[in-house]
């Protein structure tokens, strides 16, 4: 039997900014997994299907602590911004290591060149418009 206590206290209201929020984010998925696809190429990371498959898989999993993150911060101030690329860069480094073990450097390389990238291109413009 299901208790009206069991659902999470988010305010209605939040609910709503975090679904559109996850929505935008999802329409801005392909594009930053393309975006860091070709930085991972770029650096030699590996081949075509080795690196589309690493950048689809890290940027799934820091998209889903993105979106949980964001139950507890809606509306991320510049700092907040900040403090989830450093939580991204560690997040897809461990996904990197995972798909290719004793390559730490490089894959701790791939992971800031990658993710400077793709907040450079979509992230901080998106994030400036949002702040209007």
């Amino acid at each position: 039997m299901f208790s009206h206590h069991s659902a999470p206290n988010i305010p209605g209201g939040a609910v709503g900014v975090l679904l559109l929020t996850a929505l935008s984010l999802a329409s801005f998925f392909p594009l930053i997994v393309l975006v860091e696809y070709v930085a991972l190429q770029l650096l030699g990371w590996g081949k075509f299907r080795a690196c589309l498959k690493a950048a689809f898989r890290m940027n799934l999993v820091s998209y889903v602590v993105s979106i949980l993150l964001m139950l507890f911060v809606p509306q991320p101030t510049t700092w907040q911004l900040l403090l989830n690329l450093a939580l991204t860069i560690g997040i897809e480094t461990g996904v990197l290591n995972l798909l290719k073990r004793n390559a730490w450097k490089s894959n701790l390389k791939a992971a800031i060149i990658a993710n400077v990238a793709s907040y450079i291109i979509w992230i901080l413009p998106a994030f400036r418009f949002a702040q209007r």
